[in-house]
């Protein structure tokens, strides 16, 4: 494989082993701050400040940490009704929380606890500041929670210092394989065209994929020659093999970060053997401003701890290194709404107490197993990412869990637990067969409606089952395929 190390770079071992360009000065110097400044956020200054944090002593990070979480202690304490009355019950006050270690004196944080809370989750000094955002998470059940924009700092701060270990600059040019938002394909704003313009980003929409489509993106990479792409797992495999099955001419980044689906080593080898370099896997979320991601080493996923304080727990234990558990995140900077021990649904280990030999002091993970999505396949062979149908439920009110499951191409089975106040069943059946028409107009649609989805004995239960996407639901070597479990 090509590579594109370069020698040590102008940040150190974590760098980008390349000096900057006037584009690259333009962009950290002027283009972010100014985005900063029009935003009313601080992702530049946050971002500095992770630079220098990644390589402090692991007790100097231990001690900031911990006084962080003093500090969202306190104020949850003070001033979320909800925290307020867990801290009565199991006769806690605020200075029995002065470590880490002291988290396991509190419950975990679990969805359904936010949504019949969701009121007094609210910070009654701070929530008044919150930017409501929503996710269909990785588990099938819909979440709607406040975060505010120092909490978005953070966690954008912290996707810019992955981005550097992976050897991209503020204002390289990339192309995000994304489907953020489900108007992605309405008409834009005069900010956000040009704001995409001045970042020089080009994103390219991942939640439909077919001969045609996979054609154009083929085409527009080629033609833009990015030195980054970033995207899905899934779809980012789509791609590359399309390019290599039709002997197309690929373009040769500086590297491809994955994230949001469970990255395949045989999806990693093919992308990284089609663009010709490495490919970075990253984790991350709306919930919490944590980010997780490989570094040039690759030898774990190291931890935002400034940002998030990261569990590792099976039932009420907390694990050693090594050993796989649930992942609990207290968020540290997010005042409006803190999430403290929030149970995100994902699986994980913690790597050795030790730094790796990146020289990055931050704590990593060994193994991340959170992540597994299915194509849903149509008649004609276009292959839908399972990522679709989060970002297609997360705006709908009154489901409270959802599956979707398909037995056979060209069709797929919609499971919904529904709230009490769930409303019109006939309106929410058309709302979602007009949302998977825009991109699968031929996918028959049924639902079915239940009490409860079960859960299998991994103890993660998949939003997306697909027995009938083959060789893209997760095994290389077979086309017929069952339903998988991470």
């Amino acid at each position: 494989m090509k590579g594109h190390d370069g020698g040590p770079g102008t940040y150190g071992a974590a760098g980008p082993g390349r000096k900057p360009d006037i584009y690259n000065l333009l962009s950290e110097h002027l283009i972010y701050p100014f985005f900063d400044a029009v935003r009313g956020t601080r992702n530049i200054k946050r971002f500095n400040f992770l630079r220098k944090s990644q390589y402090w002593p692991r007790e100097d990070l231990e001690r900031y940490t911990d006084r962080l979480l003093r500090d969202i202690i306190r104020h949850a304490y003070d001033t979320v009704p909800y925290y307020h009355r867990i801290f009565k019950e199991r006769g806690l006050k605020p200075e029995d929380m002065r470590t880490a270690g002291d988290l396991k004196k509190l419950p975990v944080l679990r969805k359904e606890d936010i949504k019949a809370n969701w009121k007094d989750m609210v910070s009654t000094t701070h929530g008044g500041q919150g930017i409501e955002y929503r996710t269909g998470g990785s588990t099938g059940t819909p979440l709607r929670f406040l975060v505010t924009k120092d909490m978005l700092s953070w966690g954008s701060a912290a996707v810019y210092r992955i981005m550097e270990w992976a050897g991209i600059m503020l204002g390289d040019r990339g192309v995000l394989i994304w489907g953020s938002n489900f108007d992605i394909n309405e008409k834009k704003s005069l900010y956000q065209r040009i704001r995409g313009r001045i970042k020089r980003y080009t994103i390219l929409d991942a939640f439909i994929l077919n001969e045609e489509r996979l054609r154009t993106y083929a085409s527009v990479l080629h033609d833009i020659r990015p030195r980054f792409i970033r995207g899905y797992a899934s779809p980012l495999y789509m791609v590359a093999r399309y390019i290599e099955e039709n002997g197309l001419p690929a373009p040769h980044p500086l590297a491809v970060i994955s994230t949001s689906e469970k990255l395949y080593d045989f999806q990693r080898e093919k992308i990284e053997e089609v663009f010709q370099c490495p490919v970075f896997d990253h984790y991350g979320g709306r919930e919490t401003s944590l980010s997780a991601s490989e570094c040039r080493e690759h030898h774990g996923y190291h931890l935002s701890v400034e940002n998030t304080i990261v569990e590792i727990a099976r039932g009420d234990e907390v694990v050693g290194p090594g050993e796989l558990g649930e992942m609990l995140l207290t968020d540290l900077h997010n005042r409006a709404m803190p999430f403290i021990r929030y149970a995100v649904g994902d699986l994980a280990a913690m790597g050795p107490d030790e730094k790796g030999p990146c020289g990055i002091s931050l704590p990593f993970l060994s193994r991340l197993e959170g992540r597994l999505h299915h194509f849903i396949v149509t008649r004609d062979g276009t292959y839908i990412p399972g990522e679709f149908f989060p970002h297609m439920m997360k705006d709908l009110e009154g489901v409270r869990e959802y599956q979707v499951y398909q037995r056979n191409r060209g069709e797929v089975e919609i499971r919904l637990v529904l709230a009490g106040d769930a409303g019109s069943t006939d309106s929410m059946e058309e709302t979602i067969r007009e949302r998977i028409a825009m991109y699968a107009p031929d996918l028959e649609v049924r639902f079915r409606y239940m009490d409860s989805i079960p859960v299998p004995e991994s103890g993660k239960r998949l939003f997306t089952l697909s027995e009938a996407a083959g060789d893209m639901s997760g095994s290389p070597e077979t086309n017929s395929g069952g339903v998988g479990e991470s």
